[in-house]
């Protein structure tokens, strides 16, 4: 078992789950790089954390849309570094669905993506987080309380994320910490600035 924390983050291969990613690394956390199509990059993101802290880093498949996979990725997480201690929901597809010309394909992917297989992912690893007084940080945008034009799904799942983060806190209760945050600034290095919007400072 891995003597430091232990994070998993899912959507983490690039861009804002590469910056938590290294923000977290920088801390001293052991991290577990989740990825569905973006091998490449999930690749290269572990090399360059395995290069500053050899053993640090894993990454691990899956498509959070399918719920079989979504089980199957909870199942393999503690057995890479034999702990978890934070989980952060950060996987998300994002693309135009204007009202009034949304598929049921398109409600599937971007719903199930951004908050079913958050929420399965979230409860099937409730018992380890629990054990280890752990955390799950949930990412939001402002589109949850402000819709995007012409990305109605999006601002409804996003929404929804929100939702189920209070939902969280009242059955999670302590001793795990759960929070929605809204990335307000980072750089290729990492996260520079998150806004809390539900919970409290990580």
């Amino acid at each position: 078992m891995s003597e430091n924390k232990v994070v998993l983050i899912t959507g983490a291969a690039k861009r804002i789950g590469a910056g938590i990613a290294r923000t977290f690394h920088r801390q001293g956390y052991d991290v577990i790089v989740h990825f569905n199509h973006s091998a490449e990059d999930a690749e290269r993101l572990i090399t360059e954390l395995n290069h500053e802290r050899n053993m640090s880093a894993v990454a691990l498949q899956a498509d959070l849309t399918d719920p079989s996979q979504v089980k199957a990725l909870a199942a393999s997480v503690c057995s890479q570094f034999g702990r978890l201690d934070v989980l952060v929901n950060n996987a998300s597809a994002f693309y135009p669905s204007a009202y009034g010309e949304v598929s049921a394909q398109q409600w599937d992917e971007l719903v199930n993506s951004n908050l079913r297989g958050a929420f399965f992912l979230t409860q099937d690893l409730s018992e380890e987080l629990r054990k280890r007084h752990g955390a799950i940080v949930n990412l939001v945008d402002t589109h949850a309380d402000k819709p995007l034009l012409h990305h109605s799904v999006y601002s409804i799942a996003k929404a929804g994320v929100k939702a189920m983060t209070r939902s969280l806190e009242s059955v999670m209760l302590t001793p795990v910490f759960v929070a929605a945050f809204c990335i307000l600034a980072m750089t290729g290095l990492g996260i520079l600035r998150m806004e809390n919007m539900i919970g409290c400072k990580l």
